[in-house]
């Protein structure tokens, strides 16, 4: 006795092939790397891209640094995300103004300015080149102190 082959309907077949596809290759933002920044020797440059707790890219984000006690480090300047969530930083080293601290953190402000992420770790330069780092959002916002003086 020759056993029968299962019967799908065709729209069963399609939601069949459709989970397949989604378990090999899941939806996720497309991450294209940016062309590297040439740094001069003295500095550094970092760029990246942010993405929400969806790994969707957010546009208008601020990305900056801080030192350890939170305060915005302005030598190190700050870039805003494009459409795809991608962002520059480029320090060029010493331009004759107060030495900026050797400790600082990544930070990321949202298009009204509230932080929503703080790197865990300290930002390491790589001193005359560039270091890419994609950074996603937590899916709720983070109390992030805020030095006494900025409000």
């Amino acid at each position: 006795m020759i056993a029968s082959r299962p019967r799908f309907s065709f729209p069963a077949l399609f939601a069949i092939a459709l989970l397949a596809a989604f378990a090999l290759h899941p939806a996720q933002a497309e991450q294209k790397p940016s062309p590297r920044v040439k740094a001069v020797q003295s500095g550094w440059a970092l760029q990246g891209r942010v993405f929400n707790a969806q790994s969707q890219p957010v546009a208008g984000f601020s990305v900056f640094f801080v030192d350890p006690n939170g305060k915005y480090i302005q030598q190190y300047g700050f870039a805003y995300t494009d459409n795809s969530g991608q962002f520059q930083l480029t320090y060029s080293g010493g331009n004759g103004s107060a030495p900026a601290p050797s400790t600082f953190f990544l930070e990321v402000a949202n298009t009204a300015g509230t932080p929503v992420y703080r790197a865990p770790n300290p930002f390491q330069p790589n001193y005359g080149g560039s270091t890419y780092q994609n950074i996603t959002l937590p899916r709720t916002t983070p109390r992030i102190p805020r030095p006494g003086n900025i409000h």
